[in-house]
């Protein structure tokens, strides 16, 4: 597995990259952080993964890689993979909870699971609604 930067940004930033091999239930196998340059004017290979280290520590369908870049302690961007196709991952039942409250004018929904949650879907019935995943 090999992992690449691109960025759209005008001027180029110092990042520093952070990987983690991650289990459904949130334990870290592995952690690494890099310094890197996040140029506008090309692509930057930052991180190269072998089978044999991503199974090091357990099986690669109990596990994704998870990257986040941060500047300055402050986050960029985050974003996950997995490492075996959807059908073939080691999904274990989750226990979900939610929390709805209003504030200033808008309603909040807190979506809280014990372990990953993989695809979750949400909608409002008769209402156009927006969602993030902050």
């Amino acid at each position: 597995m090999r992992i690449y930067l691109n960025s759209d940004l005008a001027e180029a930033k110092n990042i520093d990259v952070v990987y983690k091999i991650v289990e459904f239930d949130g334990t870290v196998r592995s952690q690494k952080t890099v310094k890197s340059l996040l140029d506008p004017e090309r692509s930057v290979e930052v991180l190269v993964l072998t089978a044999d280290e991503i199974e090091k520590d357990g099986p690669a369908d109990e596990a994704f890689l998870e990257v986040i870049l941060m500047e300055e302690g402050k986050l960029l961007a985050s974003d996950h993979c997995f490492f075996v196709d959807p059908k073939d991952l080691k999904l274990t039942d989750v226990n979900l909870s939610t929390q709805i409250q209003q504030k200033k004018g808008k309603v909040e929904v807190t979506l809280s699971a014990d372990k990953l949650a993989k695809n979750i879907y949400m909608s409002v019935k008769d209402c156009d609604s927006q969602f993030s995943d902050n």
